[in-house]
């Protein structure tokens, strides 16, 4: 316990706090130097001019001029599937998308040169939409010329939001109503309230996307916590798609609640902190190549915030008030696939197989309220790669805070995914995770149990500053479209994986079962399978030998909200 009480005094007053909440990934010494060295040979290949075969072409000069763009927008329930009674009334009630919202979405217009990998493109921004339930963009030559032909299938929007997960021990529920779509803009509000084994919450959200200039959105958030509150309001104009040249945004947090601290498995928490946080960060960015087969951009922001971490409520006059300065650059190779019955039940899934390099600084002057100054150097390199029957992707996040003493704070996080599609309808997925952190962010610690993490183990089973979680998981969508509004499936799997602290003993768990994975046909073609699984959790230090159901979605290694 005074080990314990030392480490977090420690972690609550040193400066390595001080760097803003976005960049609390960092890494060791020997790894940062490691990984820039990295950086440094990796950038070659992603930035040369020279690409892969299997990369698509730039568009030839000589590639036909489309002569006309064909839009069809069909309903929840399309033409052909309009003589049962439930699909009339579905469409009676739901409102098509309006035609604006797909017009500012496609990347090729009447009278330019036609291009596979921008059309490719617009099929993918118009599912990131999370409206519509397929998309197609295609092309027919006419005797009028070539013809490019847009078809979007709406997905019901307008959704009574009912949550439900459990490890066993311990269950989260929430209800409330969400709309993505409010009026066939793609605008969006969301009330519900939602119980976990930590806190209640009231969440109140909306989204306005482009509403000035067809480029500047508003989007915010508002949570009474049974232990204080949150909110957030962001004003945009993001990198809309691959080809976008420019961005700016203004994004400003507001919190006040409780850090709840766990360790070693307890049920309760060992330590509590409030986190006061006040902030505003104006961020821009450039690209200085784009198109749709990749982009290198250039950007900054800054930064500046009052918060505390305090055993007590502060005076006003003894906030600690911050400010940081940062750039970054990005450059990626676009490749993409789309596949099906991977995280949902059988709609197209857009999965992300580019090359990406993201690395950047942050600057922490000791005049901007520091003891001394910092700098933090981060990195993001994520790399994926297509085979015929299945997908693999590796990604490492990593960013440190130096000061003239030097390594403050740091942690080094990696991720591997091997995904195999051996025939239609079935899915093997393979995923593994590492992470070491150093003086982590108070409640940034890793923290593994009940919806993330090895399945069978209720919430902060394993928490610490040292993780890794492996996982396999092998899916047949039995029934693909029942009565043409549902999709069932089932499943195997096995997760291991657990957390601990430096200098403590290593805590790990491991689980077994099998389960159903069920969801609508009807719904957006990016929203994961629902599961409901049957556990066998093997005995821990903590634990006791037991089969619990765990209730959940997407994968245990993908925080689903």
């Amino acid at each position: 316990m005074r080990e314990y009480r030392e480490r977090t005094l420690w972690s609550l007053s040193s400066t390595r706090r001080s760097l803003i909440h976005d960049q609390a990934m960092a890494l060791l010494t020997r790894t940062t130097s490691c990984l820039w060295v990295a950086t440094a040979c990796a950038m070659v290949p992603l930035t040369g001019a020279g690409a892969q075969a299997s990369k698509p072409a730039p568009p030839a000069s000589g590639n036909p001029v489309v002569s006309s763009v064909q839009l069809q927008r069909e309903n929840v329930f399309d033409s052909t599937e309009r003589s049962m009674w439930l699909a009339r009334a579905a469409n009676g009630l739901h409102m098509l998308t309006r035609e604006h919202v797909v017009q500012r979405e496609l990347l090729i217009r009447e009278g330019e040169r036609y291009d596979s990998a921008a059309a490719a493109e617009t099929a993918r921004n118009l599912r990131k939409l999370e409206i519509f339930r397929d998309v197609t963009v295609d092309s027919v030559m006419t005797s009028a010329g070539l013809v490019q032909q847009v078809t979007t299938r709406d997905s019901w929007t307008t959704q009574p939001y009912v949550s439900f997960k459990s490890s066993g021990e311990q269950i989260t529920w929430g209800v409330g109503i969400k709309g993505k779509n409010l009026l066939g803009r793609q605008i969006q509000a969301n009330i519900r309230y939602t119980d976990d084994p930590d806190r209640s919450t009231l969440q109140l959200s909306g989204l306005f996307p482009r509403i000035w200039r067809n480029r500047v959105g508003v989007d915010g958030s508002w949570e009474q916590l049974s232990d204080g509150k949150r909110a957030n309001l962001n004003v945009s104009a993001p990198f809309t798609s691959l080809s976008t040249r420019e961005m700016v945004a203004l994004n400003t947090r507001y919190k006040n609640a409780d850090v709840l601290r766990f360790y070693e498995g307890d049920e309760e928490a060992r330590d509590t902190v409030r986190h006061l946080l006040s902030a505003g960060m104006l961020s821009a960015g450039w690209a200085t190549v784009a198109s749709a087969r990749g982009y290198v951009r250039v950007g900054g922001a800054m930064q500046f915030r009052r918060e505390d971490f305090t055993e007590g409520l502060p005076e006003d006059a003894d906030r600690s008030v911050y400010g940081e300065v940062g750039v970054v650059a990005e450059t990626s190779r676009s490749e993409f696939r789309v596949v099906r019955a991977y995280r949902g039940i059988g709609a197209p899934e857009d999965i992300d197989l580019s090359q990406t390099l993201r690395v950047g600084v942050w600057v922490a002057p000791s005049a901007w309220g520091y003891e001394r100054t910092g700098v933090g150097p981060m990195l993001t390199a994520f790399l994926g790669k297509g085979f015929s029957k299945g997908f693999a992707t590796a990604e490492v996040r990593a960013s440190s805070l130096f000061t003239r003493e030097g390594l403050d704070s740091g942690s080094v996080t990696g991720r591997g995914v091997l995904a195999l599609l051996p025939a239609p309808r079935h899915t093997v997925v393979l995923n593994a995770d590492i992470g070491l952190q150093k003086n982590s962010y108070p409640g940034a610690e890793f923290d593994l149990g009940f919806t993330f993490g090895p399945r069978g183990f209720p919430a902060h089973a394993f928490t610490g500053d040292r993780a890794y979680f492996t996982t396999a998981e092998y899916r047949w969508i039995v029934i693909p479209n029942l009565f043409k509004l549902f999709g069932l499936g089932i499943a195997a799997f096995a997760d291991h994986g657990g957390a601990w602290y430096s200098g403590s003993p290593r805590r790990t768990g491991t689980d077994v079962g099998m389960g159903l994975r069920f969801g609508s046909t009807r719904t957006a073609s990016s929203k994961p399978a629902t599961r409901i699984d049957l556990a066998h959790r093997f005995a821990n230090d903590v634990l006791e030998d037991k089969w619990v159901i765990a209730i959940g979605a997407g994968f245990p290694f993908e925080r689903v909200k």
